[in-house]
């Protein structure tokens, strides 16, 4: 049986208003049932995790000891795009080795709201690092002048969280085959798992009939097209036969109620705020359509859509980044560039042919359980984790390699001697081929170049 691993975890965690939070507190759970899991969270408050294997710490960037870290066989660093949720996270993931999990391909603007936050210089060097002057000199002029939606969708900034990773996991393989183009690192991706460890049990439906119920939910920022979505039920001809109730956050509850009071939709559009998972699932289960457009995407997979699955219901999504993945009898896909039109052509459908949106949720389901399986992705992760220790390994070897730039064969010697000593042979070898091997090459360059 493999040793029991001893992890550390740095990962926001429920009442944290991001779906990485629930997510992640599901895994830890199983993760514990076979692993020793220390989670750093950069929370002052969070809700108490009973369970045996989990320690939680909280933790500043500017006030770790990290010596704290060294006994861990791995080191796990969970990014996504809230500046909020993940600043310290990642400032630790940029001086720790580990493997870096990005929840978001495009960092671009969590990068920025490190700008409107003061921090200038480190905005300005993750653009430098990242892209080149060229960059720089446009998001300056952005700043300065306006355009900026351009210069976030063209520079990713994702590589400013993989300065120190061992390894980089993703849950979209599209993003990840980019990123392996980009690096020299290994990269990994597993299909988000369900944020819980146990699936929803499915109550019977009620016979679709009007009014059809539309569901919006999560976090709704603007690429979450709410106003969009108001506007094209405000003009649809099914208006009468559907209604509408958004869940969560909108990040500008005031503009919201002003804009449903403006388009007189009051008698079919319920705001809710936040409720219970319970809730939000009995709801998500009654529903006719969840719509969960996002433009622009930043190639993040979605836990929301995965929620929608486990409760059997249909759903529309934006067919681009992650969503165009996604096996195209489970969703309804919505062209970004003709939103306005196949929103409105799918809510005359759904009013014309509910049955054929209760078997999408119906196979949206049986995907879901297939293919996220919480506890399959655990049992992968930690195959993964075992090998992190010799990751860490070679990649401190190259790095003491690079910050030496060692030249004579004395020094090389003794540098290698030092480095299979701390690291072991094979990541000796790894950083500083022995002086024989560097002449034979030399030779053989040489050779190659002469004929």
């Amino acid at each position: 049986m493999p040793a029991r691993l001893r992890i550390n975890v740095f990962t926001p965690l429920p009442p944290a208003q991001t779906d990485i939070a629930n997510v992640n507190l599901a895994i830890l759970k199983i993760m514990a049932e076979s692993a020793d899991v220390h989670v750093w969270t950069p929370q002052e408050y969070w809700e108490p995790i009973e369970h045996p294997g989990i320690h939680v710490s909280p933790f500043r960037a500017d006030a770790l000891a990290f010596w704290d870290l060294n006994e861990a066989d791995a080191n796990i660093f969970h990014i996504g795009n809230n500046r909020e949720m993940h600043e310290d996270i990642f400032d630790i993931a940029r001086r720790v080795p580990g493997m870096v999990v990005l929840h978001d391909a495009n960092l671009h603007e969590f990068a920025l709201e490190m700008y409107h936050a003061g921090r200038h210089a480190t905005y300005y060097e993750i653009l430098l690092r990242c892209h080149g002057p060229g960059a720089l000199n446009e998001a300056k002029h952005a700043l300065a002048h306006g355009g900026m939606d351009a210069v976030l969708r063209r520079y990713s900034c994702a590589l400013a969280a993989c300065a120190r990773a061992t390894s980089i996991l993703m849950h979209n393989e599209a993003e990840a085959d980019i990123l392996r183009e980009q690096t020299g690192i290994e990269v990994f991706a597993l299909p988000l798992p369900y944020a819980d460890t146990v699936w929803p049990e499915l109550a019977p439906r009620r016979a679709p009939r009007p009014p059809h119920r539309l569901v919006v939910f999560g976090y709704l920022a603007k690429n979450r097209r709410v106003e969009q979505i108001l506007r094209i039920l405000a003009e649809s001809p099914m208006r009468g036969s559907l209604s509408l109730d958004i869940y969560g956050l909108y990040h500008d509850p005031e503009a919201l109620v002003a804009l449903v009071e403006e388009l007189s939709l009051g008698a079919c559009v319920t705001l809710h705020g936040f409720v219970s998972f319970a809730e939000l699932n009995a709801a998500i289960a009654d529903a006719d359509l969840v719509l969960n457009l996002r433009n622009p995407t930043v190639g993040e997979a979605s836990g929301s859509q995965l929620r929608i699955w486990a409760n059997g219901a249909a759903s529309a999504v934006s067919d681009h980044g992650w969503y165009a993945e996604l096996p195209p009898d489970c969703v309804a896909a919505i062209d970004p560039d003709s939103e306005v039109d196949d929103v409105g052509h799918l809510l005359i459908d759904l009013c014309c042919r509910p049955h054929h949106y209760r078997r999408m949720g119906e196979r949206g389901r049986r995907h879901v359980v297939q293919t996220h399986d919480p506890r399959a992705y655990v049992a992968r992760l930690l195959d993964l984790l075992r090998d992190e220790p010799a990751r860490r390994s070679n990649a401190m070897a190259r790095r003491l390699a690079q910050q030496f730039r060692l030249a004579s064969p004395a020094e090389r010697h003794l540098a290698r001697r030092a480095t299979g000593a701390l690291f072991g042979e094979a990541a000796a070898d790894l950083a500083l081929p022995a002086q024989s091997d560097i002449s034979k090459a030399g030779s053989a360059s040489s050779g190659s170049s002469a004929t």
